[in-house]
């Protein structure tokens, strides 16, 4: 598919960026939800099995890429809405650095961890996109002024050779679906043969307030951005949106001074173990394969159940608390031939770093001939 993608730019070779836009796609009411369920649009289902989500909020942009609609879509990112979808149906999507993506004329939902990413078929297409959309924007006062590398020139220059990838010890794995462990396993082992270091004893601390901190920052900004509508224009809004920003208005200001401090605490733990112990991260992006839709709990590894919405968010949104660049890619399907995603996370503004693990990755495995959904009657190699 990457080819498709070179072919494409080709007929733009003096432009920095530009597209041309084949449409909008359905995602989750002000992007403010993870599983793809849009209360007066509908559900985007998945092409690998439509009786099961496509995760969110970036719904129809994950389902797109999945089946072959674009070759790339655009999505923001708060809690895991690139990541997530892209992840359950078997894509690759990354989320950028903080600042290293405009989010000028982006409707925000919470702007301290508001994302602009892309979602594309592999490495290559997502570094080349890359290339494109990243950079300093005036207009947008979270941007930041480090210089855009060339992307896919270095990924089509690298080797795994000596780089170190640590695999946390506790809390992404807390709860891990044992099919996705198994798969993940692997997938560290088929890394190992290409000359790549695993550490697997990264010690974390202060995991047990990566979700309370970024549920605060993410409902309070968000009951500030809309509390115009919310004074006027209340019925407008669905239940569920409606009760999460009304949630947002009883947070005490020094609750959500406290969350974004906690935050920067969590960002220097995560930026002291990537500076000085390894070059990237390694996790499971979900800690579940796809749910059905309409499912509220799931039963996570035989004896775990959760809310739907907290097992897809928990190995996702502290890495948009803390603004630190990560990419899911696909690394195996369930015995149910459902898609299962592994994250690489890199130091800040070290895109060029996850995109090399990731592609180096597929360029031994092939995995983005592998991963085309059985909707469209094509077997993958």
């Amino acid at each position: 598919m990457h080819d498709r993608l070179k072919d494409i730019l080709q007929l733009f070779p003096t432009s920095r960026g530009g597209a041309i836009l084949i449409g909008t796609n359905n995602l989750n009411e002000f992007a403010s939800g993870i599983t793809g369920t849009n209360y007066f649009y509908g559900s985007c289902k998945n092409p690998w099995n439509v009786s099961r989500i496509s995760g969110g909020s970036s719904s129809g942009s994950a389902v797109a890429v999945a089946t072959g609609m674009v070759p790339v879509s655009l999505g923001t990112d708060t809690g895991g809405s690139v990541r997530v979808p892209s992840s359950l149906c078997g894509v690759v999507g990354i989320k950028p650095t903080y600042g290293r993506v405009s989010k000028h004329n982006v409707f925000p939902l919470s702007p301290s961890l508001d994302h602009v990413g892309c979602i594309t078929r592999s490495a290559w297409d997502a570094a080349a996109v890359m290339e494109h959309i990243a950079g300093w924007d005036p207009l947008d006062e979270s941007s930041k002024h480090n210089e855009v590398p060339a992307y896919t020139n270095i990924i089509e220059n690298s080797t795994l050779k000596g780089i170190r990838i640590g695999v946390p010890k506790k809390y992404f794995f807390d709860h891990l679906h044992p099919e996705i462990e198994n798969l993940f396993y692997g997938f560290i082992e088929s890394l190992r043969m290409t000359g790549l270091v695993v550490l697997n004893t990264l010690d974390l601390h202060n995991t047990e307030k990566y979700y309370r901190s970024w549920i605060v920052i993410r409902l309070a900004e968000a009951a500030a951005i809309h509390l115009t509508f919310l004074n006027t224009r209340a019925d407008d809004y669905s239940d569920e949106v409606r009760q999460m920003l009304m949630q947002g208005r009883k947070v005490p200001a020094v609750d959500y001074m406290s969350a974004i401090s906690t935050a920067k605490e969590i960002r220097q733990e995560f930026l002291s173990l990537l500076n000085r112990k390894v070059d990237a991260i390694l996790i499971p992006t979900t800690i579940i394969p796809a749910p059905r839709l309409g499912e509220e709990t799931v039963n996570t590894n035989m004896d775990t159940i959760l809310e739907t919405r907290e097992a897809l968010l928990r190995n996702t949104i502290v890495f948009n608390s803390t603004g630190l660049p990560a990419i899911t890619i696909p690394i195996g399907l369930t015995k149910d031939n459902m898609p299962v995603g592994a994250q690489i996370i890199g130091s800040m503004f070290k895109e060029e770093t996850i995109l090399s693990i990731a592609y180096n990755y597929e360029r031994a495995s092939e995995s983005s001939n592998r991963f085309v959904p059985p909707i469209l009657g094509i077997k993958g190699r």
